[in-house]
């Protein structure tokens, strides 16, 4: 979205205001919408820029990272009962208030049909918990994914909420991700229950992260961007 372009300002203090429709938005990276670029700014995947003469680059930039974010490893050995399903992976989240962001990334090198029983979920419940359904993050898929290599991301809001065990709201349903109260389950076919899962604290390399930390980490800086 170009906000001004002319000769430019030269006043020591500026202040500059305009009203922002569908119209105004130029290319769908971050949304064909005002309301996407908006989900986008506060995520922090889309900046403000304002150049110069000079700088014509960028003369000052902002963006409005405010974010918790949390990474844990998924296995088998997380379910309960445990499963030797060899699906391993990574569920990564990032959230701005009322938003929450994830992406998971499994292994699935005995090609199990991924997906194929009940989809992908988060639960409501600690390590040693079989818990209620809170939110979904991967709808069944009839015959299941069985690639070896298996990306998923999507966006949460308050309308995913299903199930009021671990809140009411998607804020609510991310603390208990974060505290460990809430774990990612994933269903395969054969693997009905859940084929590998995982949480905060559950298992060793789980980490927490915060929004001063999260710049210098790689794989997050890829998902808040790639999403």
């Amino acid at each position: 979205m170009v906000l001004a372009a002319g000769t430019g300002i030269t006043a020591q203090l500026i202040g500059t205001s305009t009203n922002l429709t569908d119209a105004d938005v130029i290319n769908s990276e971050c949304g064909s919408t005002i309301s996407d670029v908006m989900e986008n700014l506060k995520l922090g995947q889309a900046y403000v820029n304002a150049h110069s003469a000079k700088n014509p680059g960028g003369e000052i930039r902002g963006t409005a990272i405010d974010l918790g974010a949390a990474a844990f490893p998924l296995s088998g050995e997380n379910e309960v009962p445990p499963v030797d399903s060899s699906v391993t992976g990574t569920a990564t989240f990032a959230n701005a208030a009322g938003l929450l962001k994830f992406e998971l990334e499994l292994i699935n090198l005995l090609q199990r049909e991924i997906f194929g029983a009940a989809g992908g979920h988060i639960h409501c419940g600690g390590p040693d918990a079989v818990g209620e359904v809170t939110a979904v993050l991967v709808a069944e898929l009839e015959g299941g994914n069985d690639a070896m290599l298996i990306t998923e991301t999507g966006l949460l809001t308050d309308a995913d909420v299903i199930d009021v065990g671990c809140g009411s709201t998607i804020d609510e349903v991310t603390a208990s991700v974060y505290k460990g109260t809430a774990y990612v389950n994933v269903h395969s076919t054969e693997f009905a229950s859940g084929v590998t899962r995982g949480q905060v604290g559950a298992t060793s390399g789980s980490i927490v992260l915060t929004p001063g930390i999260i710049g210098a980490i790689s794989s997050l800086v890829a998902l808040l961007v790639t999403i």
